[in-house]
């Protein structure tokens, strides 16, 4: 029985390759004289070879793309859904940094161990990393985040009282590195869940603007937590911040589990044996015998991926270093923030400086999604498509991180500093995206990968502006060096980047 089921399924591709195969020859002709217009006309040539590159992706665009995926309905249930998912994430992840002033004096931190605290979350989070990928593209994205989400909860509620429990200032600071580690370890799975969600349920042609919405959710709740909990951290203490937060993840895990997954099986009943084999994907199917094999199926295909074929391509590196470069300017951002207006601006009220960068973020993130989709709507290459974006994106941050050492006053350095975190915002519809491109088959997994090098900087950047801090006493090295980082990651992909299928 298995055995026909894989001789149907082989057969069902066919009609799709003999398409594909048509649909290339077709457009052959096409390419080829749009690129010798575009050559004629000046721009440069990276760009060039991405525009070349249209033609590659017919196979994206093509009848694959048209395999089931989300309904429309379903797919707006789910953005609102992932939304909401982000925005209880970041809170989580960003009450960190906004009560680490409160905490540091609490706890008689100086700016190492204050900088260990908010860095040491990345640990864990880059090590569940490519793990949240695997299991989302076998066992399914959807259940994967609601899992995850539990994890964190209960991490964020357990750190608030652990100075209770030791006055030791070595013991209770350890214990609090472990506790971050655990939080950003639960966290590290959502991400790469979600890009395989985009992966296998959402078509290339609404991936951006479906990504940028759902990814515009970490921006609000920074954007909450640094309002809100900052009002709140004034009122009542760093501890309450966490617990609220905490809570407020548990409520979305157990809405999204009673209201989003209760139908998942009865909608993924739809979709034949065939399509799920060709998708490498783990849906809950209708008949008892083949839910026992489908598991099986999805994590066997998931061994026959040409993985040494994706690590010997260059725009796969390319990925990494652009994903690594935008991360290292945004972690910064995220955990540094709060600490430089206080340092600089003593008089400033906390809540305004927590509100006005991510407030401005929210909008360029989902004009970042709107103009990626319309891009390639309008025949731009996924290539080009993705170099514009991450263009905009790291060429932007750098610019007003160029600026801050010249700004003197307040005004000027908030509106610098909403400025290259509003740039940053675009990146959900560049790099970020780039491994639906690559490997869409395995989009969780190769999301997985290179969140891990997107995490590097959680760390390493973090610490590194402690110690540098410490060192120098000057912001203005903080500032210049991320430039530098984004720029030299802005050029490696223009290069070397594609939006060409590899595996």
């Amino acid at each position: 029985k298995q055995l026909c089921m894989e001789n149907e399924a082989t057969a069902a591709t066919v009609p799709v390759q003999s398409a594909l195969t048509s649909d290339c020859s077709r457009d052959k002709s096409s390419s080829s004289s749009s690129t010798s217009s575009i050559i004629n006309s000046g721009i440069t040539m990276p760009l060039v070879h991405a525009l070349a590159d249209k033609q590659s992706d017919v196979d994206l665009l093509g009848k694959e793309e048209r395999c089931m995926q989300w309904s429309y309905a379903e797919r707006l249930r789910w953005m609102w859904c992932l939304f909401a998912g982000q925005a209880a994430l970041f809170i989580a992840r960003t009450v960190t940094p906004v009560c680490a002033v409160s905490i540091s004096m609490e706890l008689s931190w100086n700016k190492k161990e204050t900088g260990a605290a908010l860095g040491v979350f990345f640990w864990g989070y880059m090590a569940t990393q490519f793990l949240g990928g695997y299991l989302a593209d076998t066992k399914g994205g959807e259940r994967v985040v609601v899992a995850a989400a539990y994890g964190w909860a209960g991490v964020t509620l357990f750190i608030p009282f652990l100075p209770a429990l030791t006055e030791n200032h070595r013991t209770l600071l350890t214990a609090i590195l472990a506790a971050r580690v655990v939080q950003g370890a639960c966290q590290g799975f959502h991400n790469p869940a979600v890009g395989s969600l985009m992966s296998h349920r959402v078509g290339l042609k609404d991936r951006g603007t479906t990504f940028a919405f759902q990814a515009a959710g970490a921006h609000v709740g920074t954007l909450l937590c640094g309002s809100l909990g900052s009002i709140i951290l004034d009122l009542y203490g760093w501890r309450i911040p966490f617990i609220l937060s905490g809570c407020l993840t548990l409520v979305w895990a157990l809405a999204t589990r009673q209201l989003m997954l209760i139908d998942l099986p009865s909608s993924e009943k739809q979709k034949s044996p065939q399509k799920l084999h060709h998708h490498h994907l783990h849906h809950p199917p209708s008949s008892p015998s083949s839910s026992a094999k489908a598991p099986a199926a999805a994590i066997a295909a998931m061994r026959d991926v040409p993985w040494s074929r994706l690590f010997r391509a260059p725009p796969f590196w390319a990925m990494l270093v652009g994903h690594y470069a935008h991360g290292h300017a945004y972690y910064i951002l995220l955990s540094w923030l709060p600490t430089y207006f206080h340092d600089t601006f003593p008089t400033a009220r906390s809540w305004v400086f927590n509100l006005v960068p991510w407030l401005v973020t929210v909008p360029s993130a989902l004009m970042s999604g709107l103009t990626a989709d319309a891009l390639i709507r309008r025949g731009i290459s996924v290539t080009a498509t993705r170099k514009i974006i991450v263009s905009v994106t790291l060429l932007g941050c750098a610019f007003f991180l160029l600026l801050m050492p010249y700004c003197s006053g307040y005004v000027a350095s908030l509106s610098c500093m909403a400025a290259a975190v509003a740039f940053s915002g675009f990146h959900n519809s560049g790099v970020q995206l780039n491994p639906t491109d690559l490997a869409p088959d395995c989009g969780g997994a190769v999301f997985g990968i290179m969140n891990m090098a997107g995490a590097l900087p959680g760390f390493l950047g973090v610490y590194l502006v402690g110690f540098l801090l410490e060192w120098t006493k000057s912001w203005s090295a903080v500032f210049q060096q991320t430039a530098v980082v984004c720029i030299v990651g802005w050029l490696v992909y223009l290069l070397f980047g594609s939006g060409r299928r590899i595996i």
